[in-house]
């Protein structure tokens, strides 16, 4: 009996919670849409309108869904800022009457509605107009201002926003963002002043380099990502509106350009940026009639040389297939084993190695870079101190094969650096003597206290 009473009264439980899902909540869900609309000014869906029309007397902004986002047709071609064209709709459409007038009355001049501030005009794709409102002066308190649709002979009182809104400045409803091209997708960057040009590019592994006098660079990932980030983190602060014809006066000379080609299409765009106006420069992009406004930081970018941007790292090895490391120097010689995940010395004075401590060192090495090259190509290593080097690292893969070695010889003319080569990147370059001694200070440390 007890089991056929459970099953009975889960049945019911389960009969209820349909109910619930099926026929009560759905209906809920319709009450309380209905009520919404009700105490709408206008019964209109943000998502059935498929033009906005603003309507002013010093312009007349149009804007037309695109996909998934709004483009501006008027007064000038471009894409639309999303979040402002999103918000007059809401507002227009969700907008509550707090009041109603009589327009026969009181005439429409005591509203402002004789002359218009804005006229918003929602249209569908159809063509068909779903809303067209007339907003006249705000209220005594700000809060509210006066509005009445085409045809209708009443006055109404709506939120203050409604207004506001449709009196936004073109600026407000343009796009703001400068480059928006994924970093990813970029796979050529080229930085060009009137004095010289930087061409960088990725290879079939998606590795930077570029060529300089024949010889190939490598180029630091993130150094180089880092400037279109930057791009993409651009913002209009203003945009000047005009023909193109007129765009020498904002910028009087082009001496800076940044041209990117990116994937799938291989397309290009060319930023080009004008001399500083105080905190700010003009940007004009290729294949359009953008003239933005922008924050100088991004003239940064031009001052960054080869060297800033190419990979400076002494050793490029894959970690994974190192086993052994061993550091020589004229006073000791360090060798580290790595059986699996556990690294070993194999100087027994040393102790065991200290997990933490071989991390830090891996990151260490990984990390050493070189300050300048003074030779691209230096496939061996030949004079400068390095047949009786100060310090030699050299990492062993399986088999006890060498994998890769960084040398360190003579001091440099400067006196605060040593000549510097690795196997890995064949470049004869120089190297903070105080990074030396950091290096070897850490193949000491890794020892359990």
């Amino acid at each position: 009996m007890r089991f056929k009473t459970t099953l009975i009264l889960l049945a019911i439980c389960a009969a209820a919670a349909l109910f619930y899902f099926v026929v009560e909540r759905p209906r809920h869900e319709r009450e309380v849409e209905r009520a919404a609309r009700e105490g709408r000014f206008a019964d209109v869906s943000p998502g059935d309108v498929y033009r906005v029309t603003i309507t002013r007397p010093d312009v007349t902004i149009t804007a037309e869904r695109e996909e998934d986002h709004w483009k501006l047709l008027s007064p000038v071609v471009d894409r639309a800022d999303d979040a402002a064209v999103n918000t007059l709709l809401e507002t227009a459409c969700g907008a509550r009457a707090e009041e109603e007038f009589d327009a026969d009355e009181s005439p429409l001049s005591e509203f402002g509605l004789d002359a218009p501030s804005a006229v918003v005009r929602l249209t569908a794709k159809n063509g068909e107009d779903l809303l067209d409102l007339r907003i006249g002066e705000f209220s005594l308190t700000k809060s509210h201002c006066y509005a009445t649709a085409r045809g209708g002979g009443r006055v109404f009182l709506l939120p203050a926003g409604v207004r506001r809104y449709a009196l936004r400045p073109l600026f407000d409803y343009r796009y703001k963002r400068i480059f928006d091209v994924p970093v990813a997708d970029v796979f050529r960057l080229e930085i060009a002043t009137k004095t010289r040009s930087m061409v960088w590019a990725t290879d079939k592994t998606g590795e930077w380099f570029t060529v300089q006098s024949g010889d190939t660079i490598h180029g630091d990932t993130t150094s180089l990502e880092n400037v279109v980030r930057k791009l993409r983190g651009l913002r209009a602060n203003d945009m000047p509106f005009g023909v193109p014809d007129a765009t020498d006066a904002y910028f009087g000379t082009r001496a800076r350009a940044i041209s990117v080609r990116f994937k799938p299409d291989s397309a290009e765009i060319t930023l080009a940026f004008s001399d500083p106006r105080g905190p700010g420069c003009y940007v004009e992009s290729s294949g359009s009639n953008r003239v933005a406004l922008v924050d100088t930081t991004i003239l940064d970018v031009f001052a960054k040389t080869i060297t800033d941007l190419r990979d400076r790292r002494l050793l490029r090895h894959d970690l994974d297939a190192v086993v052994r490391m061993t550091l020589e120097t004229p006073r000791l010689t360090i060798t580290l084993v790595r059986t699996g995940a556990k690294w070993t010395f194999a100087n027994p004075e040393f102790g065991d190695a200290d997990e933490e401590a071989v991390r830090r060192l891996v990151l260490r090495i990984e990390d050493v870079k070189f300050d300048a090259v003074l030779d691209e190509n230096l496939p061996e290593k030949n004079g400068h101190g390095f047949e009786k080097p100060v310090l030699r690292l050299t990492l062993f893969g399986p088999g006890d094969r060498a994998i890769d070695e960084l040398a360190v010889g003579e001091p440099a003319p400067d006196g605060i650096s040593r000549y510097v080569w690795s196997r890995s990147t064949g470049v004869l370059a120089i190297i903070d003597s105080a990074s030396v001694s950091e290096l070897e200070e850490d193949f000491g440390d890794p020892g359990a206290p």
